[in-house]
Formats: structure tokens, sequence, C-alpha cells
């Protein structure tokens, strides 16, 4: 925690400047609620079950018993929840001498601003991080594998997982939204699964748009481009891998983000006329993972 002094706004006091401009210090917008499942919490350990699915209905021979089913769990995940702090303190001196106030509300941006970028950075990794295996999800696989096991059809996976394909070229995309025809339930029927979202880094935004763009070149007859299904592309600012993408099914849960709290005040009430600005902020989250057979990463070219 560091302390705001004095000479900290000197340049502040200079009767010469005529304003304090604090809009670098603005938080950045919100991205992850675009790209996950937020769930809230108020403990401190949530579980996550899926449930097995049964087999398809059969024709039934006259006087011959009902095979009955019985629905399972297939795949448990829990999220334990973890306490996020930061925090400032500013000296009385200062916080009389700052005639144009910017020290307070800078530091009151950029607590936010660290804040929401700690809480972009924990959602974020799971997408950094796909396949490694630290990072394995509740079934023992990683997030980006082509053998997601099913539960009840041992040898059986679902085809989640596409390598070195160039996020530039159209027939990729072709080939990824092909492979969700591939999904299957854990009893090895075939999932209705189909792109609505894709997500990748910021840095891919004009290609994309390029690809799914369904406007005329100058000087065509007809539209040469590829035409593509409508997927709503999400840019993420913190993916360390600027040349991986992905598609999912909005329908299905994606990322868990378990949000327990956010709380702003001014937590030390009794000397609260000394330390006249304080920003105390925090969250309790976790992030967690359950097999999702509404996803397909690739890992770029």
């Amino acid at each position: 925690m560091a302390t705001t002094l004095m000479n900290d706004i000197s340049r502040m006091l200079d009767a010469d400047i005529s304003e304090v401009f604090t809009e670098n210090f603005e938080a950045y917008p919100i991205e992850w609620p675009s790209f996950v499942t937020e769930k809230k919490s108020n403990k401190l350990v949530m579980k996550y079950d899926t449930m097995g699915n049964i087999s398809e209905a059969y024709i039934k021979t006259e006087s011959d018993n009902i095979s009955y089913r019985k629905i399972q769990q297939a795949y448990q995940t829990s999220c334990t929840m973890k306490t996020i702090v930061n925090g400032i303190c500013i000296s009385l001196e200062a916080k009389t001498f700052d005639q144009y106030s910017g020290t307070s509300e800078a530091h009151g941006k950029e607590l936010a601003r660290t804040m929401r970028e700690f809480e972009e950075n924990r959602v974020i990794r799971w997408y950094d991080n796909v396949t490694t295996a630290a990072y394995a999800l509740a079934d023992g696989a990683v997030w980006a594998t082509n053998s997601r096991p099913l539960y009840n059809c041992p040898g059986t996976f679902n085809d989640t997982y596409a390598t070195t394909a160039s996020l530039k070229t159209p027939e990729n995309h072709k080939t990824m939204i092909k492979m969700f025809a591939d999904f299957k339930n854990h009893a090895g029927g075939k999932i209705k699964a189909f792109p609505t979202d894709g997500l990748t880094h910021r840095y891919n935004m004009s290609d994309i748009q390029e690809v799914y763009s369904s406007d005329n070149k100058s000087g065509e007859f007809s539209n040469t481009k590829n035409m593509l299904p409508s997927i709503q592309w999400h840019y993420s600012t913190y993916m360390s891998d600027t040349n991986g993408w992905s598609m999912f099914d909005r329908r299905f849960p994606n990322l868990c983000f378990v949000k327990y709290m956010g709380i702003q005040k001014n937590a030390i009430q009794d000397v609260k006329d000394t330390l006249d600005f304080y920003y105390n902020v925090y969250e309790m989250f976790e992030t967690c993972v359950i097999p999702n057979p509404g996803w397909v990463w690739n890992d770029g070219a």
C-alpha cells in the first residue's frame, strides 16, 4: 500500500496549471461477460454437476419388458472463492493542498482499473491455457482436445480442437463450423450444437470483419467473399495468444465465472477526517470450467 504525500502533487500546486486531466486512468470497458457464463455465489465453495444422458428410445416388441434407463451424474467441478484487494493511502497534507482534486480522482480511477484488469486476466487465463495440463477440466482432459471423453461411451470422443488454421482463411471458418455437427451427448447421441459466437484477440478484429463481410468490393458484380453464418464475435484485449480463436454455442454454459460480491466503501470510518479518501474494492471469485459440448478452439497459424 502506497501513501500519497505533498511532494507527489507539487506540480499540481503550480499556479500556471489550468486543469489536471485524468481520463487516461479510466477503467477499460468490461469484456469478459460477452464470452463467459456468469454465476453468482453466496458460498465459499460452489459445485457444478453435468448430468449424463440416457440412450435413445427404441421400438418395443409386444409383451417384452421395457428397458429402464437412469440419468447419471457425469462430471463435477467446484469453484473456491478468492479475495482480491487493492488500496491506497493519501496523507492529510496532500489532500489539503490538492487544489484540483486530481490526486483523489486519479487514485480512485487507478484502483478501479487495477481491479478490472485483474478480473479480465483471471477469466482469460483459461483461454490462454486451453492445452495446459494444469488447467484440465473436470473430465481430466484439457479444454482444447480431440479426446473429450463421453461419460457413458468409453472410447468415444467429441471433436473440439483444430490446429494451426489461419484466421484469415474463410475455408477454415467453415471447417470450424462443421465440427459442431460432431458433438455427441454422454450416451453417444447427436447434439444439435451450432456456433453462435466467436472469440479472439482484439488484434484480429479487422481480419474477422473482412472474412465475415458481405459487402461487394469495388468493381464486383456479385459478392465473391465467402458467405458465412452470422456469428457474433467478441474480442479480448488480455489474451496473450494473438493467433488463437474459438467458436462456441451460446446456449451451452461456457466458462463459469463465479462472481461473489463487489463492494466499494470507506473502510476506515473512525479516521475518515484524516484519511479523507480511501478506496477499498474487493471481489471474491474464482473461475471454473465444466466440459462443454458447444465449444471449438483453434491455435491459429
